[in-house]
């Protein structure tokens, strides 16, 4: 029962932090952590302040911490010199600080409820709790998208152009997930979790449960966005470099084959209306490719083609060293040169100078997860995720800007910290 509770609440929690969805105008979810593991730290009876404490005062929460600041110190310095006064992008900033010390007290939680002692490995357990915290979203979704009903209740956590853009506009398919960010942030969630799914769960130990689990994560990608599908793309090439025996990767491809039959075949016979609503409404939306290569003869969706548009943008004179100071466009509060391209949007807001402060954030975490993690595969997915972040960086802002990115690499981090820092894993073992 113990192991129950904590294992409940540290989804719960996992859930809250990672989603951020807004709870009335002014308050996220994400904020919702810090009450929340006191509370239920309380009835654990362990010394949770003594694990905070440990956390705050690490030097990992430290240099991050001071990162963040001069991130943001720079960014005012660079709007007041070019006098726009555009706090659009600093205000981004200060969400991630935020962020980072509700990420404290959910990291807390989990080393109060699991101390050194019961000897788990924490980037499993923060790896698996990642991957159920998705697979509880795309339950959500796939209830919201039979049920209007359901989906109605979802977006009383939305604002109103959130539910136009992506619920009306796409008439019902997107919009459908309990999210602060349901557009690109979760897409390039899904895709991170995809790879976690991969690491943690499929090197680990396949079986048709796991399966049936990341069968469920990817109907959630149908949901959340094509871009979602990038973390397919790269879980397979992390599956086949993974450190496991050969005759386990051909056990696991010829299991996934023989699953995805059995699985093909029951939905047929037994669920042929669900089958026929997706091939409808949800089909045309996802493989929008290859039905326009079909019918076109080009290989296009709407989406790449305004991804290309947002590509060929006029560069202002002068901005290669510290930009324009300009992330939003003063009259139209729209992108600025409307192009959302990370790699543009970042040289365009300070040039090369912040382009170099920018990813050296991102490279810094990445090299930190790199330095803590112990077992190959890994690190393996450490240099997948980073792979993912810059694919992504081109087609819109994600590395140090996007909050899934952010919040997963984050907590991951400190879960390898944790491992590292008690020296005491068990690879074997695992509480979920």
């Amino acid at each position: 029962m113990r192991i129950f509770y904590k294992d409940t609440t540290s989804v719960l929690l996992c859930f809250l932090l990672i989603n951020g969805f807004f709870i009335g105008n002014n308050l996220n979810s994400t904020f919702l952590v810090i009450p929340l593991a006191l509370l239920f730290a309380f009835f654990l009876k362990n010394n949770y302040l003594y694990s905070l404490k440990k956390i705050v005062s690490s030097r990992i929460f430290i240099n991050l911490f001071i990162f963040l600041t001069i991130i943001l110190i720079t960014n005012l310095v660079l709007i007041l010199t070019h006098q726009t006064l555009d706090l659009s992008y600093a205000k981004n900033i200060i969400s991630q600080i935020i962020q980072l010390i509700c990420i404290i007290f959910f990291i807390a939680y989990i080393y109060t409820a699991y101390p050194p002692v019961e000897q788990i490995s924490y980037s499993i357990y923060i790896g698996k709790l990642i991957c159920i915290t998705f697979f509880v979203q795309s339950i959500i979704e796939i209830i919201a998208f039979l049920s209007p009903q359901f989906a109605s209740i979802i977006h009383i956590f939305y604002s109103p152009d959130q539910y136009e853009i992506l619920y009306k506009s796409y008439g019902g398919i997107r919009g459908l997930a309990l999210t602060g960010s349901p557009g690109w942030g979760l897409a390039v969630g899904y895709a991170y979790s995809f790879l976690f799914y991969v690491r943690y769960m499929v090197i680990e130990k396949f079986n048709f449960k796991t399966f049936c689990f990341g069968l469920i994560l990817v109907l959630g990608m149908f949901f959340a966005g094509r871009t979602a599908f990038v973390g397919i793309i790269l879980g397979i090439p992390l599956f086949l470099f993974s450190k496991i025996q050969l005759i386990s990767k051909l056990k696991i491809i010829f299991l996934t084959v023989l699953y995805s039959i059995m699985i093909a075949i029951i939905v047929y016979f037994l669920f042929f209306d669900f089958l026929l609503i997706l091939e409808q409404k949800v089909f045309p939306f996802v493989f929008e490719m290859f039905y326009r290569l079909e019918h076109t003869g080009k290989l296009e969706t709407g989406s790449t083609n305004v991804l290309l548009e947002m590509w060929n943008r006029d560069i202002p004179e002068g901005v290669e060293l510290f930009g324009t100071g300009l992330f939003t466009d003063p009259e139209t509060g729209r992108y600025y040169l409307q192009t959302d391209v990370g790699y543009i949007r970042n040289y365009l807001f300070g040039g090369i100078f912040w382009l170099l402060l920018i990813y050296s954030f991102s490279l810094f975490i990445f090299k930190k997860s790199l330095n803590y993690s112990v077992t190959t595969n890994d690190k393996l997915l450490i240099i997948f995720n980073l792979m993912m972040v810059f694919l992504l960086e081109l087609k819109a802002m994600t590395a140090s800007y996007n909050k899934y990115f952010f919040l997963i690499m984050i907590v991951y981090l400190f879960s390898l910290y944790l491992d590292k820092k008690n020296e005491q894993i068990q690879y074997n073992y695992s509480c979920l």
